[in-house]
Formats: structure tokens, C-alpha cells, sequence
């Protein structure tokens, strides 16, 4: 049994007009919340983590809007700050503006694409340290555009001194009537690869690419039931759970995606020498509304190349081999939940099917230092970033499946809670024993699982 904790608190104060006679504007406003996480498996008590965030926000001046926002992830976790400036041009909407933000420790807000499971060049190699963003944006009405850089010193291993990067990324979104396009674009350099750099030989790594959004709405944003599978794929998870319950009326949302990148990393074919490998996934979901009750259903494919992009590679720095047999990842789910109309209760479930990510070829753990015997012909599957499984001799990756139980409560206008039971059977689950010869080999062990969660969050 799996169980996580998460208590949110949040706070929303405003403060009052500094005089009568100051012009009519929007007073400064700050809002809190902090959360706790706690995992429980059978033989490992698990580590008691927190999150937080704060928001500050206030107008000076009438056409001018400054705000203050920061998250931190503890312990071992990532942080955030954005310092913002907007400026609101006279005529142009309450959301409309210029706006110019600086991220001065990390970046992982900027990433190409759109839904977490899609997302990559999130932050720098680890190698990386001190990262920062700036991001200037433009929005007025329907249209919006956006352009940001993110900037860290790495080291040169070829040179040992610390090289500033830059990457540039660039968006833009444009509405008509039911519809929304939303497209970007993203190149981040990933440094020399060390493996050759350590050999006097350079080099560079990189990752360029661009992502597409096509959405349809026939009566305004649905939302979508939670899953909380998808929402841990985000940096900040927990700020993006507590969306609006269903809003009781009837309407359609039809969304497709896609994202395709190349990356540049070291060839194990041809030394010594840059393969260029391409990245991509791609996925669609329908989302229905009637009245209290939303269904939706969805499907995601993608590369084994994409679970490793921000690694970047499987090992660090390199790409899959020529011969290397891959298969992507797919998913496909069907979620609904339900606004009880006297009760302040919405139950939901969510079904999915899946398959991961995994390659396999003669040279498929070759520079890892394991064994001899982990060498030969077998699959390794990718579940996400780092981590895989390896299957025993002459075994395939076969679909698996999950089944989830949601509850949310709101008891009262400033207090939440919801609660998650999740099944999952895994087939490609496996450790290493000791055959009779005494050599370390995979074996399977048992697939089902299941895994709690309790979120909980009071605002004022």
C-alpha cells in the first residue's frame, strides 16, 4: 500500500484603498499555500516532504502591475521565484498587457510544450548551476505572443572553465470564435558531451524543436477530471490540482497536440562524432460537459526518446544506436466525475491502459558496468526520466493497466479535500536475483499495486 499525504493551506487577502480619492483600481492582493507529503510503502517508511508558494501583486499605479511569486520544494527539491512587471496600455482589458518576468533561480516554468506528459527542455543538464529566465509577453484579447531565454554556466570538461548557455524560446496563441492555436518554439544547448570532452574532443549537444496546439470549445473551458498521474509529470504539481469544480451546463472541448524535436548527442556508431535523433509524441482528448457530469476521453503516444530527453540520452550524453529496436509509449484513458447538487461532493474514477517506453540491442547496457550476461539481446523499459526496468532473456513489454477512485469534498467556500485509491498492474515489474551460478539476473515480481493519496487545502 502506497499512500501519500498533502495538507495546502492557502490565504487571498486584499488591502484597502490607500485614500478616497485614489483612482478606482484593483487593490494589492497575496495569497499562500504550503503543502505536506508523506509516502508509506511496506518495508521503507518513506521521507516527509513540503511544498509552498506565495504571491504577491499590486498596481502602483493605475496602467502598472508588479508581482512577486516564489515556490520552494523541500527537502532536496526545486525552487522558484518570478519577479513581474505589466504594463496595461489605457483602453486595452483587465488581462491584457506587457509583460516582463524574471526567474532568477531556475526554469522550470519554460518548456516546449503544452501538457506535462509532452513537455522537455524544462532546465539544463544537471551539470548545469545558477540557472535563470527572462520572459517578456504580449496578450490582448484573443492573440498572445512570448519570447524567453534561459541562461546557466556549465562546465567545460574539455576546457574545465564554466561556459555561460543560452537557450531561446519563443510562443504565441491566436483565437477565432471556437477555436484556439497555440504554437512553440525552443532551442537549448546541452554543453559538450564529457564522455569525449575528457578525451580532448568537443562535441556540443543540443535539443531544437517546436509544438502545436489545436483546441475546440463549444461553450467555454471544461477542465478536465483530476489525474494525478499526469499532474506529477509537472514541476509544481500541487498548484495546478484544485481546479474549478464542473460549472452545470452542457458543452464539448476537443484538443489535439503534438510536439517533435531533434536532438544532437554523442553517436555510439561513429566516433567520434554527434547523431542527430528526432523526439516527438503527440495526443488528443475529448472532454464533455452535461450539466453536473464530465466524461473525457484520451490517448498519448510518444517517443522512448522523449522519456529521456532531459537527461538527455540513455546513458547521459548519448544516443540509441542504429540498430537499436524501439517502441513508443502510448496511453489511453477514460475519466468522469460528478458535481453532487446538495452535497458538496464530486466522485470520479479513471481507467487507463498502457505501455511504456523501452529499446532494446546487442549493445543495449554497453558502458554501464554491469554485468556481461545484461549485454545481449533484451528489453529495457523506459517508465520516465531514469527510470527503467530490465527484462529477463526473450521477455516483451506488454500493456499494463490502472484504475482510479477520486473524491472530491468541499465542505466549505474556503476548504477541500480530495482523496485518490489507485490500482495498477504492472507486468514489467522486475529486481535482480542471483540465478544458480550466483550471476545477477532480472526476474519479475508481482504486478499489482496499490497506491492512496489525501490532498487537502484551506483558502481565505
Amino acid at each position: 500500500m502506497h499512500l501519500r499525504f498533502a495538507v495546502l493551506f492557502s490565504v487571498l487577502a486584499a488591502a484597502p484603498a490607500l485614500g478616497e480619492d485614489a483612482p478606482v483600481r484593483p487593490p494589492p492582493t497575496f495569497r499562500f499555500f504550503a503543502a505536506a507529503t508523506k509516502s508509506d510503502v511496506p518495508g521503507d517508511p518513506g521521507d516527509l516532504s513540503a511544498t509552498g508558494r506565495v504571491d504577491v501583486s499590486a498596481r502602483p499605479v493605475e496602467d502598472f502591475e508588479t508581482s512577486l511569486g516564489a515556490s520552494l520544494a523541500a527537502p532536496g527539491g526545486v525552487g522558484s521565484i518570478e519577479v513581474s512587471a505589466r504594463w496595461i496600455p489605457h483602453g486595452w482589458g483587465a488581462e491584457d498587457g506587457v509583460r516582463a518576468t524574471l526567474m532568477p533561480i531556475d526554469t522550470y516554468r519554460i518548456a516546449l510544450g503544452f501538457d506535462p506528459s509532452l513537455q522537455l527542455v524544462r532546465s539544463f543538464p544537471a551539470r548545469g548551476i545558477h540557472p535563470a529566465a527572462l520572459l517578456v509577453d504580449v496578450r490582448r484579447g484573443l492573440f498572445s505572443a512570448w519570447l524567453a531565454t534561459k541562461s546557466v554556466p556549465m562546465q567545460n570538461e574539455l576546457s574545465r572553465d564554466l561556459e555561460r548557455y543560452f537557450g531561446f524560446f519563443g510562443g504565441g496563441a491566436v483565437g477565432f470564435r471556437r477555436w484556439e492555436l497555440d504554437v512553440e518554439g525552443a532551442y537549448l544547448p546541452l554543453g559538450v558531451v564529457p564522455g569525449l570532452a575528457m578525451q580532448g574532443i568537443r562535441v556540443d549537444a543540443w535539443t531544437a524543436g517546436a509544438a502545436a496546439r489545436l483546441t475546440y470549445r463549444t461553450a467555454g473551458p471544461i477542465g478536465s477530471p483530476t489525474d494525478l498521474e499526469r499532474l506529477r509529470m509537472a514541476p509544481f504539481p500541487y498548484e495546478r490540482l484544485f481546479d474549478p469544480p464542473a460549472r452545470g451546463v452542457t458543452g464539448l472541448e476537443l484538443s489535439m497536440e503534438g510536439v517533435w524535436a531533434a536532438q544532437a548527442l554523442e553517436d555510439p556508431d561513429a566516433f567520434p562524432k554527434a547523431k542527430v535523433q528526432p523526439v516527438w509524441g503527440a495526443q488528443a482528448r475529448a472532454t464533455g460537459e452535461l450539466g453536473r457530469a464530465r466524461v473525457q476521453l484520451g490517448g498519448r503516444i510518444a517517443s522512448a526518446t522523449l522519456v529521456q530527453a532531459d537527461v538527455p540520452g540513455f546513458p547521459s550524453y548519448k544516443a540509441f544506436p542504429g540498430a537499436a529496436e524501439q517502441v513508443p509509449v502510448i496511453w489511453g484513458d477514460v475519466s468522469a466525475d460528478y458535481q453532487m447538487g446538495r452535497w458538496p461532493l464530486r466522485p470520479g474514477v479513471l481507467v487507463r491502459v498502457f505501455r511504456f517506453a523501452g529499446f532494446r540491442t546487442p549493445l543495449t547496457l554497453s558502458g554501464m558496468n554491469l554485468p556481461a550476461g545484461l549485454t545481449d539481446y533484451r528489453w529495457v523499459v523506459l517508465r520516465s526520466t531514469n527510470s527503467v526496468s530490465i527484462l529477463p532473456q526473450g521477455a516483451e513489454i506488454w500493456p499494463g493497466m490502472s484504475a482510479s477512485a477520486t473524491l472530491r469534498w468541499d465542505p466549505l467556500p474556503n476548504l477541500s479535500a480530495f482523496a485518490d485509491l489507485t490500482w495498477v498492474y504492472d507486468p514489467n515489474k522486475t529486481t535482480f536475483a542471483n540465478d544458480l551460478t550466483g550471476v545477477a539476473e532480472p526476474t519479475f515480481v508481482p504486478p499489482n499495486s496499490v497506491r492512496g493519496d489525501l490532498v487537502l487545502q484551506f483558502a481565505m
